[in-house]
């Protein structure tokens, strides 16, 4: 197993800025963004959900997974 943590902070800049171009309604450009950071992710031996969970607050919930 490797640290992937160099990594992960990278990628996690990256999905910053496809949050951005989300923002700025830049969807073509985000796209691109997210296949390659897919991509770059697999290589590592992460996912978009790893991604999404890193990128979260600390003491975040998640509220859909606390059914009885």
């Amino acid at each position: 197993m490797t640290n992937s943590t160099p990594s992960l902070i990278a990628w996690l800049t990256e999905y910053q800025k496809y949050l951005g171009l989300l923002g700025e309604d830049a969807h073509e450009e985000a796209a691109l963004l997210k296949k390659e950071i897919e991509e770059g992710l697999e290589w590592i031996g992460l996912n978009w959900e790893d991604l999404e969970f890193a990128n979260e607050p600390a003491g975040a919930v998640h509220t859909e997974s606390t059914e009885l």
